[in-house]
Order: C-alpha cells, then structure tokens, then sequence
C-alpha cells in the first residue's frame, strides 16, 4: 500500500522517490498532505539547485571580466611600448558597448555589433586597470607639459634672434639645409637638399620646422656633397642618370634671413643662394626631433584616451 501512495505522489509531485517517502511519513500517511510536503521539497530543491547554478555563472562571468581587466592592465602599463594608448583603445571598442551615438561611433570608428554590454564592475577587478591608467594619463600630461615647455623655448630662441638681427617676425625667410644620400647610376653618394621659404608668421615656420613646410618655396637644390648640382646633371642627362631620394643623413639645418639681409653677400653664395642667413640655434634640434613625433601624435592620443574615458564610466 505505502508504495502505491509514494508511486502517486511521485506521479502528482515528480520529487525523487526518497523525498515522496519521507514526505508520507511526514504527513503520517494522508496522501494529499504528503503530495504538499513532496511538492515543497522538490521546490526548495530546485532553488537551491538555482542558486548555485547562479553563483557558478556569476562566478565565470568575473573570472572572465578580472582576465580581460587584467589584458587592459597589462597593455596600458608597458612603458616600451610607443601603441600602448591606441592598443588599449581599439581592445575597448572593439570589444564593449561604449553607449555610443551614430555620429559618436563614426568618430570613434566603432563599426562592430557584436559588443558585450557593461554592468557595474567589481572593485576588485577593476583596481589594477584604473590605477594604470592614471599612471599613464600622468605620464601623457608631464609629456604635454615638457612639448609645450620646449615649443616655448624654441619660440623664444628665434625671438630673440629677429630681434638681434633685425629681421621682421612676418615676412621673412627660412633657409633649410638638409642633409641627404642620393642614389645614381654610378651608387649612392652624400649630399643635401637647399630650399628657401617665405613665412608670414613665427607660428607658420615653427610648423613648417615641425611638420615639413606647405608654402611654395622660392628655390630648391640639390647637390652632392663636393657641391655639383644633381638637377643640373639630371636635366643634361636627357633621362639617363637616375636620382633617388634614399635617405636623410642627419637633421637639418634652419636659417633665416629678411629682404634687407637677403641683399648682402654670404656663405651659401656657392651654391646659388644668395644673402646673408642666420642660424637658429643648432642646439635646439635634437628637441626639435622629439617634438615633431609628439605633434604628430598628440591629436590621435586625445581620441584613444576619450575611447578609454568612455569605457571607465561606463563600469562605474
């Protein structure tokens, strides 16, 4: 008979056979009673079934947000290497929902919809990350300031060089004399490349200097090193002789003149550029070579730093 019943309340509850018997005894033999008890403990049961289920899922999806918190980490805190800022960018954005809008994520070149969204992130996963990073934006500020610093320095040095010379800060020229190896049909032989422009600012030399100058040049040579005009041979050649820009061969050097000074005789009369040329301090130039790759990055690291700025709001 007892089995019978354990049989219907197994039917009427699906608990496990030893949680039905155990229920009958509990209900000391009233069947419906027994079915309720059966039917709470297969409940409880799978609650906690539930629960642990939960927190092993819980418990992977922080193991996997600490690996990738630890990834980022390790990204940003290489010091050696020069990409560190745009790595950790591109891991961010390519990988989590930044909350971004149409127009935001043409900005940001966001193109994938496959991101994973961020909820709030543990403490504890996110410490080591946070930390890096304001280490790094610490390092990034101290280089602005050091730029700026030396862009000062510089502005100043060339200041007091119209001044001294009496040459106007607007409409003056800036002589650049760069060092060259020139490649021939008969080999590779040192040389330079002499060209002459005109400025109409201290800003616009200071990013020729910087940047490669975009006004027309008034003149442009290029010699070997003895002083033979390669562009004269060239053309003399009817084609034959081939001239290759190969490679710089130290830094340039940068000179300036007036209208008054240009009518004067002086030490590139040589070579076909007349008047007199005052150098801007030589010992400016290896600074120089900094600033220009700090230049030409700065606009692109603003753009890493907002993507990762974004993504630390959103796991706070």
């Amino acid at each position: 008979m007892e089995i019978k019943l354990i049989k219907e309340i197994r039917t009427q509850t699906g608990a496990s056979f030893g949680d039905c018997k155990k229920a009958l005894e509990q209900a000391n033999g009233d069947l419906q009673k027994a079915i309720e008890i059966a039917a709470h403990m297969l409940k409880d049961q799978q609650d906690q079934e539930n629960e642990v289920a939960k927190a092993q899922s819980e418990d992977g999806a922080i193991n996997q947000l600490k690996s990738e918190f630890d990834k980022l980490t390790e990204i940003i805190s290489d010091k050696d290497d020069v990409n560190r800022l745009r790595k950790a960018a591109e891991y961010i954005k390519e990988k989590y929902d930044l909350g971004l809008s149409e127009e935001d994520k043409k900005k940001y070149y966001v193109t994938s919809t496959l991101l994973s969204p961020l909820k709030t992130v543990p403490e504890g996963v996110k410490k080591n990350f946070l930390s890096a990073f304001e280490d790094l934006k610490r390092e990034i500020y101290l280089k602005d300031s050091e730029f700026q610093e030396q862009l000062n320095n510089l502005e100043n040095e060339i200041n007091e060089t119209f001044t001294k010379f009496n040459i106007p800060n607007s409409n003056f020229f800036c002589l650049v004399y760069r060092p060259m190896n020139w490649s021939i049909t008969t080999g590779i032989e040192a040389g330079m490349e002499v060209a002459t422009y005109k400025c109409n600012s201290l800003k616009q030399l200071l990013d020729g200097m910087m940047n490669g100058f975009i006004t027309e040049e008034d003149s442009i040579l290029r010699l070997t090193e003895n002083g033979t005009n390669l562009d004269d041979l060239y053309a003399k050649s009817e084609g034959a002789l081939k001239i290759e820009n190969e490679s710089s061969n130290g830094a340039p050097n940068y000179y300036l003149s007036s209208e008054d000074l240009k009518s004067e005789k002086g030490d590139f009369e040589e070579i076909g550029v007349s008047g007199k040329w005052i150098s801007v301090d030589s010992k400016e130039w290896d600074k120089l070579t900094t600033l220009k790759g700090k230049s030409n990055s700065a606009s692109s690291d603003n753009t890493f730093l907002e993507i990762i700025e974004l993504f630390i709001k959103k796991i706070q």
